[in-house]
């Protein structure tokens, strides 16, 4: 996936851009501010959780929320998060659909309502292109631009 991602917490606020790349045991993310700036990757792989800063700085850990809420100064689940930016609940946890339509989806899954909508298909696949996630300390907003579905091959 690639996109924009903004986020609101109280008077804070930042936007800039995401790439996001999926597979089975591992995602990629990376956030860049507007030009570039302040970029990082986070890499999980299983309970394991790498922040590589733009500086060059590295951080590894297994409790991903305490690091992301220290270094970014919000936090998220990331492996609801990895369901949710495709328009579906965290696999094995429960969820309360809010409303549903042909054109947009809303669920409640632990603290966090996921708004979702703007569905196109990509590949053989129906994702949507705007999306909403928020709790009451941290506002989410997601533009996708592209879905790209890998090859089998790994291209």
């Amino acid at each position: 996936m690639k996109g924009r991602v903004a986020f609101r917490q109280k008077s804070n606020g930042w936007h800039g851009k995401i790439s996001w790349v999926s597979r089975s045991n591992r995602d990629k993310i990376k956030i860049s501010g507007p030009i570039g700036q302040g970029a990082i990757v986070i890499t999980v792989k299983g309970d394991v959780v790498e922040l590589l800063h733009a500086d060059g700085q590295r951080e590894v850990v297994r409790d991903h929320e305490d690091l992301l809420e220290k270094r970014l100064g919000f936090s998220v689940p990331l492996g609801a998060l990895r369901w949710w930016v495709r328009g579906l609940p965290e696999e094995g946890e429960p969820f309360h659909v809010v409303k549903e339509d042909p054109s947009s989806t809303v669920f409640r899954q632990g603290d966090w309502l996921i708004s979702q909508w703007d569905f196109r298909l990509s590949g053989a696949n129906i994702f949507p292109y705007r999306l909403k996630i928020e709790n009451e300390q941290l506002l989410l907003k997601f533009v996708v631009d592209d879905w790209e579905e890998e090859l089998a091959d790994g291209r």
